[in-house]
């Protein structure tokens, strides 16, 4: 009996991460196309094939889910990004890899540059949050990946920022 209990709780949580991965590529598209101003939580819903009232279940606000989309982005991309610069190697092979990994992930997710510029134009606290969370740790693992690069004689001397 705890058996099935323990079967019917893993299903519902992995249908719950489905449905949460559903509303935030729906909101993702949406708010890329519409920021946050323009894109509608009917229209998030519809596209994501679930009811209204569970956006605010599972992100509580507009502005809560919009936050969650651009975190996701930068979330798995920093993970990539951090795996790739700290690995070994020649340093110039591993910025190559670093530069391929941008480009590659912006081009897979069609909506990350928009929403990018939409997150610099809007500023804020979040945005703080967010360079703190995820830019200050890339931007350092790029620095000593450079400064490597610098010591092994594959860069040119200068100033690494």
């Amino acid at each position: 009996m705890k058996h099935s209990a323990n079967h019917g709780k893993v299903r519902h949580q992995h249908r719950s991460e489905e449905t949460r991965a559903a509303i935030l590529a729906a909101a993702g598209r949406m708010f890329a196309t519409g920021g946050l101003a323009g894109a509608r939580t009917d229209a998030i819903a519809a596209a994501a094939g679930v009811n209204k009232a569970l956006l605010y279940y599972y992100f509580k606000s507009k502005e809560g889910l919009y936050e969650a989309v651009l975190e996701d982005h930068f979330r798995e991309f920093n993970r990539r990004a951090l795996e790739v610069l700290a690995a070994p190697g020649p340093a110039r092979a591993v910025l190559l890899r670093y530069v391929s990994l941008h480009f590659d992930f912006i081009s897979a997710r069609h909506q990350s540059a928009p929403l990018f510029q939409q997150l610099m134009m809007t500023g804020g606290k979040f945005l703080e949050r967010l360079i703190r969370k995820y830019f200050a740790p890339r931007g350092e693992a790029l620095g000593k990946l450079i400064e490597r690069g610098i010591r092994n004689g594959e860069f040119r001397r200068g100033d690494p920022f």
